[in-house]
């Protein structure tokens, strides 16, 4: 189809909804013994509201406003308006479409073009003759058009004639315009006709003042979102365009700017407040100016920073329609970043507007923007939660909404046992966290969003020298099934790709510098607690580590084998309502390690007398003697995504294979956390998956060696790295050793004591995935100074370290 450019807009497809065959498109799109009569036509262009001397009560658009206004702030005035349309142009008539329809049966009579010459408000054109009264609707500034509606087609359907189009601001073109008269009739009406047209677009001008001399603010984008496509010709469409019919139209980034554009019927709600006119208090589909730039304060820091103007009546601030035939003026005076202000986004947003949530977000400190946001009103990645493993004890729809009014840091490392990870923790108007980085490189922490003193959700934020989110390395893993063995369920072969280090760590390399040892063990996690716990702070062969130096919001050093409750202390109960009372308590209290306590072995409590559950959750014991397991082991075995192919029968590796990420997932969004399986080629025998064989382990030859005295570990000098480095795919190094991951031994947390154990000796991480239908354990990678265990099962309530593997 010919792309027609007009108005500043390009038409790129006609939507038309009428019949049209090539039968009926002869000359002028009518049958050809139609007789004619010749008509005058007078044409007039009614102005766009909100341009004549109106106050705001009768519909004046324009709107005055001050965004993220702080204490002591003046503005600079704006320039002059430059690069758009003068009311001449605006007005300007340059060629018609008249289509004339029979009141008697509202079927097309006739239809013609015409071009017009500059100026010129009348026309000599012809009407079918013999109709008696009908209806004329004249389309200007269009092109021809007359070729797309058929003789005979219903006015209904042309009032709903559409096209799609994009736009920048006018340049000296003009605006589509539709007028009509009804009751015409050519043989009583002295062959004149007056037609009075208005535009079928509005106008949205921007006129942007920004701090006085002190602060400074760099626009670097000024578009409009969330544009219709779609310009209707004749009538408003009854309903607001879907997602998939929004566009977004850019500018020149001045201060003075100007789109002309379809209208959109987004709708209103009970909205008082301008400042609460963000996007969780909007329409979906409401078009805003989105203002972006970079913010200094005198004397402070530079920050990312974006301002939201929704559109609509300028007197509703629960009004966010765009009308055709209308004027938005916004003059906008930007006064500091508030964020009291709902419009104010301060900070780079890591969450893609909440598009793109998870319990963890990764920051690159490299970058020279130490301001950051992210969405803190949604529950980690937003996924539906059932009862069963809900913390609020019903289920949590997707995308459910909390509503903080707060937030705090929970803990932060301090790199050096000085520089901070944060320097700012706050909550935004509009729903989101905003944190400061601080001086460290390297470094974890904890993030609260808070209703009152109660913790609603906390993040963690994982900062590092080595990439951001979309940047983290990964590695190609591929299992290696064992299919036929006892106890052991069949797997298939399959690839991955996974983190080249656990998560939170600062390195993956491979070391025994103890410096850069401690950077390769990144936080560990009870099963499935979505808070990190911070992990040992030294390279020693030690069973009551110290823990890399961590401080609390209130700058408390936080020690080693603090903040801890037994989990009976919690409840003691077996039921549904206290699984609730258990996963309410881990998540209001992220700081506070949960103890197992083992008298959760006896008959009142569901257990066998014998063996407890070893679990943070109280009496979730596993399948005994053909009986079901417990209610809080179910709720358990799901907390990561995994879960059992059968929880009465299922053998070990007989997981749920196709993890599903949950809100309790600790990993970054595009991750999760991995199944069993999937460190299964780090072992090559085949009569099983574990071994204490240096032939069977599948790793890099200096690494073949086993010292069994625990209490050396791997401070063994035949050991060249502190851990293993393993062939994540094939039985040798690839030519890049893009295959070789190492493991540190990074030790754990105990859940009976909440000492840090095993440094020095032990490699551990977590999997998604309980062990088996008979084992109260959870599935992960047991690594020793002796011993290669793919397919192992620990206490639920130790703390391990993960790495996650990608969507």
């Amino acid at each position: 189809m010919k792309v027609t450019k007009f108005f500043g807009l390009w038409i790129l497809s006609v939507l038309c909804v009428l019949s049209c065959t090539d039968e009926e498109q002869g000359t002028g799109n009518i049958v050809p013994d139609v007789a004619t009569a010749p008509v005058k036509l007078s044409l007039d262009a009614t102005p766009m509201r909100g341009t004549v001397s109106t106050t705001r009560a009768r519909g004046d658009n324009s709107l005055d406003l001050v965004l993220g206004e702080e204490a002591g702030k003046t503005v600079n005035t704006a320039g002059t308006r430059a690069g758009t349309l003068t009311d001449v142009q605006e007005d300007a008539i340059n060629d018609i479409c008249v289509f004339q329809f029979g009141n008697a049966d509202g079927k097309l009579k006739y239809s013609e073009y015409a071009s017009l010459t500059d100026g010129q408000l009348t026309a000599n054109i012809s009407l079918a003759s013999g109709v008696g009264t009908c209806t004329v609707y004249v389309l200007a500034n269009v092109g021809d058009l007359t070729q797309k509606v058929s003789y005979g087609s219903a006015l209904a359907d042309f009032k709903k004639f559409a096209a799609e189009v994009s736009s920048g601001k006018g340049t000296g073109q003009n605006l589509p315009m539709c007028g009509y008269k009804t009751d015409f009739n050519s043989e009583t009406d002295n062959a004149s006709l007056t037609v009075s047209l208005t535009r079928a677009v509005a106008k949205v001008s921007l006129n942007l003042t920004t701090p006085n001399t002190g602060d400074v603010f760099t626009v670097t984008s000024v578009r409009l979102m969330n544009v219709a496509k779609k310009l209707y010709y004749v009538e408003s469409a009854t309903t607001a365009p879907t997602v998939a019919e929004l566009t977004t139209y850019t500018s020149d980034n001045t201060k003075s700017i100007a789109w002309y554009v379809p209208e959109n019927k987004a709708g209103s709600n009970s909205l008082t407040d301008w400042k609460d006119r963000y996007e969780d208090n909007v329409p979906a589909t409401a078009t805003y100016i989105l203002i972006e730039g970079s913010y200094t304060p005198k004397g402070g820091i530079a920050r990312d920073v974006a301002y939201t103007i929704y559109l609509g009546a300028g007197d509703k601030a629960g009004d966010f329609n765009v009308v055709r035939n209308t004027k938005y003026t916004i003059n906008a005076a930007i006064k500091g970043t508030n964020m009291n202000d709902g419009r104010v986004l301060v900070g780079k947003d890591l969450s893609a507007a909440g598009t793109q949530t998870a319990n963890c977000y990764v920051v690159n400190t490299t970058d020279a923007n130490k301001w950051y946001r992210f969405k803190a009103t949604i529950r980690g990645n937003g996924a539906a939660t059932s009862a069963q493993i809900s913390y609020t004890g019903t289920d949590i729809p997707a995308n459910d909404r909390i509503a903080p009014d707060n937030a705090a840091l929970v803990w932060e490392t301090r790199e050096g046992d000085k520089a901070p990870t944060l320097d700012y923790v706050g909550y935004s108007r509009n729903g989101y966290i905003v944190f400061k980085l601080g001086e460290a490189t390297e470094g974890n922490a904890v993030v609260a969003a808070k209703n009152g003193a109660t913790t609603l959700w906390s993040w963690h934020i994982w900062i590092t020298a080595a990439f951001d989110r979309n940047g983290i390395k990964v590695q190609t893993y591929e299992t290696r099934p064992r299919n036929g063995l006892a106890s052991y369920a069949n797997i298939t072969k399959r690839e991955f790709k996974m983190m080249d280090r656990n998560l939170g760590a600062a390195s993956g390399t491979a070391t025994k510098v103890a410096e850069e040892a401690i950077k390769t063990y990144g936080v560990y996690f009870q099963f499935g607690r979505k808070d990190p716990f911070p992990a040992a702070g030294v390279m020693t062969r030690t069973n009551d580590a110290d823990i890399v130096p961590v401080y609390d919001a209130n700058g408390n050093k936080i020690f080693k084998n603090s903040n801890q409750i037994k989990n009976s202390a919690i409840t003691t109960g077996i039921d549904q309502t206290a699984v609730k009372a258990q996963l309410a308590y881990a998540v209001e209290n992220p700081l506070v390690f949960i103890l197992r306590d083992d008298n959760d072995k006896t008959a009142a409590y569901g257990g066998d007398g014998t063996n407890p559950s070893y679990n943070w959750i109280f009496a979730a014991h596993p399948v005994k003697s053909g009986a079901e397991g417990s209610v809080p082991w179910k709720a358990s075995n799901k907390l990561w995504g995994s879960g059992l192919q059968d929880e009465k029968t299922s053998l070990i590796l007989g997981t749920i294979a196709d993890v599903k990420k949950t809100i309790y997932d600790p990993c970054p969004y595009g991750y999760h956390m991995p199944p069993q399986d999937v460190w299964t080629n780090f072992t090559t025998i085949t009569t099983a998956y574990n071994t204490g064989n240096i032939a069977g382990y599948n790793v890099v030859a200096a690494d073949k060696y086993n010292q069994t005295n625990e209490s050396t570990g791997f401070t063994d000098g035949n050991f060249e790295v502190w851990g293993r480095r393993f062939f994540t795919t094939g039985d040798a190094e690839a030519a890049d050793a893009g295959n070789v991951a190492f493991y540190p031994a990074a030790g754990y947390r105990y859940g009976s004591d909440g000492h840090v154990r095993y440094v020095g000796w032990a490699c551990y991480v977590w999997s998604a995935s309980p062990y088996s239908a008979t084992s109260q354990h959870g599935g992960f990678l047991d690594t020793r100074s002796s011993w290669v265990g793919p397919v192992s099962s620990p206490n639920r309530s130790d703390a391990f370290p993960v790495r996650c593997v990608q969507d």
